[in-house]
């Protein structure tokens, strides 16, 4: 990539973040299943390639480091400790990373948390998003090498595969 980020670049940057917030409002998180796609999903697919190109451009904007990114958009890991307590980190519509952590035991409770792309309002903490979709490398590493720690695999075992960035299958 070129690393000289030129004015045109950043207004075509700030146009096409607007188009996906115009256009995907409701960002990724639909409840459908993964064999039936609704339209918004089929949709989401289409637009992926759109939202990549747009953070490896803030990527290089903040430095040139090259985002590898999952195959999944939500990588579920279960904790060693517990049978039901487990980690999710994952990418909604806009490219933002969130991260859910579920404790098991008698007393269920769950933590969120949400790192911004940089530059669309939000964006404070790149290097901990970039660390954050490095997890999910790591936990789909885990999850292929152990598939009984998968919380996705665990909880679907038919559409844990299609939960790809792009509309790939992972495999």
């Amino acid at each position: 990539m070129n690393s000289m980020v030129t004015n045109s670049d950043s207004q075509l940057a700030q146009a096409l973040k607007a188009w996906l917030v115009k256009y995907d409002p409701e960002e990724f998180g639909c409840a459908c299943m993964p064999e039936a796609p609704c339209s918004t999903c089929r949709w989401r697919d289409r637009i992926a390639p759109l939202q990549k190109a747009l953070a490896a451009w803030e990527a290089e904007k903040a430095g040139g480091y090259e985002i590898v990114w999952p195959k999944a958009r939500d990588v579920g890991r279960l904790e060693d400790m517990s049978p039901d307590g487990h980690l999710r980190v994952g990418l909604d519509g806009d490219g933002d990373v969130y991260l859910s952590i579920y404790n098991g035991g008698d007393e269920p409770a769950c933590a969120n948390v949400e790192f911004c792309v940089p530059g669309s309002g939000g964006g404070k903490s790149s290097r901990t998003r970039l660390a954050l979709i490095e997890l999910m490398l790591a936990m789909e590493a885990d999850n292929a090498e152990d598939p009984s720690r998968d919380w996705w695999a665990l909880r679907n075992p038919e559409g844990a595969a299609s939960r790809a960035v792009g509309g790939e299958r992972a495999p």
